[in-house]
């Protein structure tokens, strides 16, 4: 089931991403990606 994955995942990388998997497997339509970069990183 889809709630074993994200439970699964969020124990191995000991981070709730729930919200990401809600975002992408859960709506319609699929989000925008956007990303922020730090340049002097």
């Amino acid at each position: 089931m889809t709630e074993d994955v994200v439970r699964f995942f969020n124990a191995q990388l000991g981070q709730d991403l729930t919200p990401i998997f809600d975002q992408y497997l859960r709506r319609a339509s699929l989000p925008t990606l956007e990303l922020a970069f730090d340049e002097k990183a």
